[in-house]
C-alpha cells in the first residue's frame, strides 16, 4: 500500500474529494482488485485506531513504547502518526510469524535428519589401500570429509553420469548438506537401491 493511495483513502473517508475525483475513485474500486483490497484494509485499520483513541488505549501504548513522542513534529497530523504505528505493528506481526515458521521448519528438518543412518564403511582404511578414485572417494566419505569425497565422486560422474556408486554416495552427501532436491536427483539415477538408500529417500520425501 503506497503513500499516495493512503492519502486518497483518507480524503475519501473525510469527504474531501471533488465530485470528479470521487467518481474516478469509485470507478477504480470496481476494476482494480488490489486497490480495493488496500482500501478495505485501510478502513479496518483506521476504524480500529479511532476506536482505540476514543478509549485512550492507543495513546497509552504509544507513551509506553515511545516516550519521546514530543520529538515528532507538531505539523504531522496525529492520525498519520497513529497510522505509522499501526503499520509498524503489522510489520512486526508479519516478521514474528515468518520467524516462527522458519524456526518450526528448521526444527522439523533437524528432527528428520537425526533419523539418518550412514552406510557401513567400505573396508578401505587408508589412502594407500585406495586403488581407484572410487575407493578414495568412499574412503573420504567414511571419514566424513565430504568436500574431498564429493570432488572425487563428481570427477567420476563427469566421465560417466550413470555410475551407480558415485550417484548413490552423492545422494547421501547432498542429503547431509541439506541440498534435498539435488540429493533426490542423484538417488533417482541409482537402480539397485540398498536399505540405506531407501531409508534416506523416505526421509527426503518426508521433507517435501
Amino acid at each position: 500500500m503506497n503513500e499516495e493511495n493512503q492519502i486518497i483513502f483518507e480524503r475519501y473517508l473525510n469527504n474531501a474529494l471533488t465530485a470528479e475525483e470521487e467518481t474516478t475513485f469509485l470507478a477504480r474500486l470496481e476494476v482494480d482488485k488490489t486497490f480495493k483490497q488496500d482500501f478495505e484494509l485501510y478502513k479496518e485499520m483506521n476504524g480500529f485506531l479511532e476506536e482505540q483513541v476514543r478509549h485512550h488505549d492507543a495513546l497509552d501504548v504509544l507513551r509506553d513504547v515511545h516516550k519521546e513522542e514530543t520529538s515528532i513534529p507538531e505539523l504531522v497530523p496525529k492520525r498519520k502518526t497513529y497510522w505509522v504505528w499501526a503499520l509498524i505493528v503489522v510489520a512486526l506481526l508479519i516478521l514474528t510469524f515468518y520467524g516462527y515458521s522458519v524456526i518450526k521448519q528448521t526444527q522439523r528438518v533437524n528432527k528428520i535428519m537425526a533419523m539418518y543412518e550412514f552406510p557401513p564403511n567400505s573396508g578401505v582404511r587408508s589412502a594407500d589401500m585406495a586403488q581407484t578414485k572410487l575407493d578414495s572417494a568412499i574412503w573420504y566419505f567414511d571419514l566424513r570429509d565430504f568436500d574431498k569425497s564429493k570432488k572425487r565422486f563428481l570427477d567420476i560422474l563427469e566421465q560417466d553420469s550413470t555410475h551407480q556408486e558415485a550417484n548413490r554416495y552423492m545422494g547421501h552427501i547432498m542429503f547431509l548438506e541439506k541440498e534435498f532436491d539435488t540429493s533426490l536427483e542423484f538417488f533417482n539415477k541409482v537402480n539397485g537401491k540398498n536399505r540405506f538408500d531407501s531409508m534416506t529417500i523416505s526421509l527426503l520425501l518426508d521433507l517435501q
